[in-house]
C-alpha cells in the first residue's frame, strides 16, 4: 500500500479553519509537536518533532516539507484533532476542546497495534522498541527491563 504524505502546514492551516481561529505558525508548530509527542507516548513510537523555525539541518522536518514519518490519513485525523483541541483549550472553549480531544483519542485507539502497517521501509526507524527493550544507551546497546544488554537481531 502506497501512502501519501503532507506537510504539517496543511494540518495546522486546517486546524485554524476548523476552529475558526487565527493562531500563529509558532503557536501551531508547538501544538503539532505536542500531538506528535503525545502519539509517541501513547503508541510507543518515536516520530520526530518539527523544527520551527527551521535550523537548516539535514533531514529536519519543517512546516513546509512533507512529514514522511506519518501518512496523510493519520495527520488529517489524529494530529488535526489534537491541534484543534489545543487551540480550543487556549481560548477557553472547554466543550469544543473536549470534543476534539475525544476524537483524537478515538483516532489513537484505532491506530493502536497498527503502527507496523505504516511505519515500514524507511519509516521503520520511527517504530517503538520491542516490549522486551526498555532503553538504548549512548553506544546503541539495548537494555531489557532487567538491565541486561540485548543483542540486536
Amino acid at each position: 500500500m502506497a501512502f501519501q504524505y503532507i506537510a504539517p502546514r496543511v494540518v495546522i492551516n486546517a486546524s485554524n479553519i476548523q476552529t475558526d481561529e487565527n493562531f500563529t505558525d509558532n503557536q501551531l508548530s508547538g501544538f503539532f509537536n505536542q500531538a506528535i509527542s503525545d502519539m509517541n507516548l501513547r503508541l510507543n513510537i518515536n516520530l520526530p518533532l518539527v523544527a520551527f523555525p527551521s535550523t537548516g539541518a539535514i533531514g529536519e522536518f519543517t512546516l513546509d516539507n512533507a512529514y514522511s514519518p506519518l501518512p496523510a490519513q493519520y495527520m488529517m485525523s489524529a494530529v488535526l484533532n489534537y491541534v484543534s483541541y489545543a487551540i480550543k483549550a487556549q481560548d477557553s472553549s472547554s466543550v469544543e476542546a473536549r470534543d476534539f480531544f475525544e476524537k483524537y483519542l478515538g483516532n489513537i485507539s484505532f491506530m493502536e497495534g497498527k503502527t507496523s502497517s505504516f511505519l515500514t521501509g524507511d519509516n521503520a526507524i520511527y517504530a517503538g522498541t520491542e516490549s522486551n527493550y526498555a532503553e538504548v544507551d549512548f553506544t546503541g546497546n539495548y537494555f531489557n527491563p532487567n538491565g541486561v544488554i540485548v543483542e540486536e537481531e
